[in-house]
């Protein structure tokens, strides 16, 4: 039998005496457990975007180990899902790292109200070089498996829903006049006994989006949990009603980092059975793999 463990490292919320910050990063582990003898027969564990170093501190405070990686899964290029990525890579020395082909295009935010760079850091280039260099990266171009896990990765994500557009905040160049599509945007999954798993970073392709591109890469149409940033935060009350029903059709939803304050009290008020409020060092997903 397999279990599978979630714990959130980095998050904009902490619960005392971790520390909160604006990033995400999830480690996911798993074990391996004979029947018949009732022990653990070994696992191993991913981490699923670094945030921007929080991570080491709560991972400590939590007694998790974060030199025993087998892999990192980069959601998307900026920097509050990546700017650890050189510290954890020096942890981890064997990590392969899996990204999009084109995680190292341009982004840029209006959001404090002058356009800034919000890609990859210097450090963190420099760490992805290293690990192609050493044969330890995996660009994703479509979809494929992490080895060894028994995780899926895709992207780009496919967009057929026509009402989740691009922010009107992100753009691809300096001067704010290209829409960023997020084109390099990751998606994570697994299957599980009931259902699927599925891990976003800030899911800018939107809950919809997402939810029909892993449900159509995967055959699989029941959801037992999607966790994650859902960059709801601002949306128009109609956008929200459209992706409060979407969030609807799945077992659990666990909103993180991007989903926005106020919207995540929403959520969880109008779906008190499937949204769940968390924090760093929140672990409370657990689940059994087939």
């Amino acid at each position: 039998m397999r279990s599978l463990t979630a714990t959130i490292l980095s998050d904009n919320r902490a619960a005392a005496p971790l520390a909160a910050e604006h990033g995400f990063s999830v480690l996911l582990e798993w074990t391996e457990k004979s029947e018949s003898e009732g022990h653990d027969q070994g696992g191993s564990a991913v981490l699923f975007d670094t945030g921007r170093g929080t991570a080491f501190e709560n991972a400590a405070a939590l007694g998790l180990d974060l030199s025993r990686l087998t892999a990192v899964v980069l959601s998307h290029g900026h920097y509050d899902h990546t700017d650890a990525l050189a510290r954890v890579l020096e942890l981890s020395p064997r990590a392969r790292v899996y990204a999009s082909a084109v995680i190292g295009r341009p982004h840029f935010s209006a959001k404090t109200g002058s356009i800034r760079d919000i890609s990859l850091s210097a450090s963190s280039r420099a760490a992805l070089r290293e690990r192609e260099e050493s044969s330890l990266f995996t660009p994703v171009q479509g979809i494929l498996p992490v080895v060894g896990t028994p995780f899926w990765v895709s992207a780009p994500i496919v967009r057929t829903a026509s009402h989740e557009v691009p922010s009107p905040l992100l753009f691809s160049d300096a001067e704010g006049h290209i829409p960023d599509t997020m084109s390099d945007e990751l998606v994570l999954y697994a299957p599980l006994s009931d259902g699927l798993f599925i891990l976003t970073g800030c899911c800018h392709a939107g809950p919809e989006n997402t939810l029909r591109h892993v449900r159509a890469l995967s055959g699989v149409s029941s959801v037992h949990t999607f966790m994650g940033g859902f960059h709801l935060a601002g949306l128009p009350d109609e956008r929200l009603g459209e992706a409060l029903s979407t969030l609807r059709t799945v077992s659990r939803a666990i909103p993180c980092h991007c989903t926005g304050e106020a919207e995540l009290e929403k959520l969880v008020r109008i779906l008190p059975e499937t949204g769940t409020v968390c924090t760093a060092g929140y672990a409370g997903f657990r689940c059994t793999l087939p």
